[in-house]
């Protein structure tokens, strides 16, 4: 028997209620089971519980043994002086409260629908990386989809908060909160928080004022990125370096402090391409964002390769490649832009402003998106739940990574529907 089992039982009144007695003698009731509290504190609160001929309204502590009250603390916690009601599967020991009043316990062992027990012993005894696997076939799909929609939201609500910080960061100007997510995507796990250093290096309202000059944008990334060496021989770093000497007096510019990593990417993927990749798709950043503030379906401005004199055929400056591999925009990180930032972001904003249409726009973009093939998704379609898009990819990540990974079974939507049914 574990705690997160017994408030499950509590919750869904999975237990023989008749002729309950607290450990004093007193005719228990229950009207109301109460709110799970999520936060410290006693486990349920508003509950609403009859104990002799008196009505209760307040808490409910649960815990396996009675003893683990003083385990805990509780006697100790004026937050717990609170509590009409102590739970318990083993009412093994006579507790107080921290004014020393006694607190009315009922025991609950012997009284647990046995089956409860059994689909629950079921699921977490079984071997197989997903405990349910046994039982999911069995879901239908309407009940697991629609699952899977509201563990949509959590993620997206998971993931705002990344969005929250940068509109923080950037004095709340949503222009450069999204030009900092979006160029923060350039570098993946490995350079994302160096790119975003940058974007605050370099904010979007300096490099707009040259987006019509190609070179100027190119010395301004590359310069504020740190990534000029003032002796370099290469013609072209001696070009942007002179643009970018001028550039920085003008507008008072500093380089990143964070290092750079190059070990373990693929070498299209080098943060010197990455670069000159967002050097093309900086002058359309803007017209991405407003088409995100009408709530139209945007279309990216580029597609596919884009010619580049001289990163067409180098990965840093120090290499010459024979062989041509133009930067471009893959489908692949398209995709990574659609599930990371233009949902995310339009969400925020509906979030921010009240306004169910950009919610929606957030949840059709990942609808029209690509699923993700990662580790995770492949893990998902072992169970035959392979995803339909990148909506149905995101919600199975955070089915595995908020709930199969910790064995939170009984507060999974799936787990509870199996340990319920009779």
């Amino acid at each position: 028997m574990k705690e997160d089992l017994l408030q499950f039982i509590w919750a869904f009144s999975l237990f023989n209620r008749s002729n309950l007695i607290t450990d004093s003698g007193e005719a228990v009731r229950i009207q109301n089971t109460g709110v799970i509290n999520k936060i410290s504190g006693p486990g349920f609160s508003d509950a609403r519980v009859y104990i002799g001929e008196n009505l209760w309204v307040g808490n409910v502590e649960i815990h396996i043994r009675a003893s683990d009250w003083n385990y805990h603390g509780h006697q100790n916690d004026g937050a717990y002086n609170s509590v009409i009601l102590h739970v318990v599967y083993d009412n093994d020991k006579a507790i107080l409260n921290a004014k020393n009043e006694a607190i009315p316990t009922i025991e609950l062992k012997g009284r647990i629908h046995k089956e409860t027990l059994n689909r629950y012993q079921q699921i977490h005894h079984n071997e197989d990386e997903l405990l349910c696997s046994s039982f999911i076939d069995q879901i239908p799909e309407i009940q697991f989809n629609a699952w899977l929609q509201r563990l949509l939201v959590n993620r997206l609500e998971r993931k705002v908060i990344e969005v929250s910080l940068l509109k923080t960061l950037h004095n709340g100007d949503w222009l450069e909160t999204f030009y900092a997510l979006f160029v923060g995507y350039f570098g993946q796990n490995q350079n994302k928080l160096v790119f975003q250093d940058l974007t605050r290096r370099l904010p979007f309202i300096v490099i707009s004022k040259h987006l019509d000059n190609e070179l100027q944008i190119e010395a301004l990334l590359y310069g504020a990125a740190g990534l000029l060496d003032v002796n370099s021989a290469d013609p072209y770093v001696q070009e942007l370096f002179g643009e970018y000497s001028f550039l920085k007096s003008k507008y008072g510019l500093t380089e990143v402090n964070l290092q750079w990593k190059f070990g373990g990417i693929r070498p299209e993927s080098f943060p010197t391409r990455r670069l000159a990749l967002l050097a093309r798709i900086i002058p359309h950043i803007q017209s991405i964002y407003n088409n995100i503030l009408s709530v139209k379906e945007y279309s990216w401005p580029i597609l596919g390769s884009i010619s580049h004199k001289y990163w067409d055929f180098h990965y840093t400056y120090n290499d010459n490649s024979d062989n041509s591999k133009k930067i471009n925009v893959t489908e692949g990180f398209r995709n990574i832009l659609e599930i990371n930032v233009i949902a995310p972001f339009a969400f925020y904003y509906g979030h921010e402003t009240g306004s169910e249409n950009y919610i929606d726009y957030a949840m059709r973009v990942l609808e029209n998106a690509r699923p993700e093939s990662n580790g995770i998704v492949k893990w998902w379609v072992r169970y035959k739940k392979a995803p339909l898009d990148a909506g149905q990819s995101q919600a199975l990540i955070e089915l595995k990574t908020q709930y199969c990974d910790h064995k939170n079974c009984v507060i999974c939507n799936i787990g509870k529907s199996i340990i319920l049914k009779q």
